[in-house]
């Protein structure tokens, strides 16, 4: 209980202006590296939940779960400006990014290729199973531990580098170009996956191509969580 009201303490704190949101810079790393470790958080708390591992990326190329990486982008640039205020305000703020991203992520998926990566359908007030009470105060909760202790330790990191240093710049700009590729090659593969389903065939080189590299027993095994993907 006393590290409990230690933490409470802690994160109740004036909070010091911070500037990460105010370089593309940093957006591009925060979004790249918060990819990666939620998608390590996932499949730890897949593993503890189900007792198995399963192979949950969201893009083609490399261990990157982009929802988690946007998400700390946008709670970055909401949250950053309102470090001084209330608690609850910023509690509020990133109950309704993370709900309205969980949401329109799971619709989008839904909509576009015929998949459900996660349903909160048997859970209390969830809305049409994409999102629940309890998850977006889960979102509320990160929102507010993100504010106030992981934008101050991001910010602390930053001003550790020099980022208007020519080889950091170059490598932000190669890191920019592949995620970018990363995620127009994803959509892509995932939309001839869709069509494939349906018996579409190849209209093109690059169709063709497709179907060639990213067979849809190759695309279940990447993305399980995905079920019924290419099928």
């Amino acid at each position: 209980m006393e590290s409990v009201a230690h933490f409470v303490r802690s994160i109740s704190k004036p909070q010091p202006r911070t500037h990460v949101a105010s370089s593309w810079k940093k957006i591009v790393w925060l979004f790249a590296i918060m990819s990666v470790a939620g998608l390590i958080g996932e499949t730890i708390q897949h593993f503890v939940a189900f007792d198995e591992w399963e192979s949950r990326p969201g893009l083609i190329w490399g261990p990157f779960s982009p929802i988690y990486g946007l998400a700390a982008v946008l709670l970055t640039v909401a949250l950053e400006p309102l470090s001084g205020k209330h608690a609850w305000l910023q509690f509020l703020v990133a109950m309704l990014i993370g709900g309205g991203l969980e949401y329109i992520a799971a619709w989008a998926m839904e909509t576009f290729w015929g998949v459900v990566a996660w349903s909160y359908i048997n859970e209390p007030f969830n809305i049409h199973g994409r999102i629940c009470l309890g998850q977006t105060i889960i979102w509320g909760l990160l929102g507010l531990l993100w504010v106030r202790v992981g934008i101050p330790l991001t910010d602390k990191i930053f001003n550790k580098i020099d980022i208007e240093n020519r080889t950091f710049h170059w490598l932000t700009v190669l890191l920019t170009v592949y995620l970018v590729l990363n995620i127009i090659t994803t959509v892509i593969v995932l939309i001839r996956a869709d069509e494939r389903a349906e018996g579409v065939p190849p209209a093109n080189a690059i169709e063709l191509l497709v179907d060639q590299v990213y067979p849809s027993d190759q695309l279940q095994d990447r993305f399980e969580n995905m079920g019924g993907l290419g099928q």
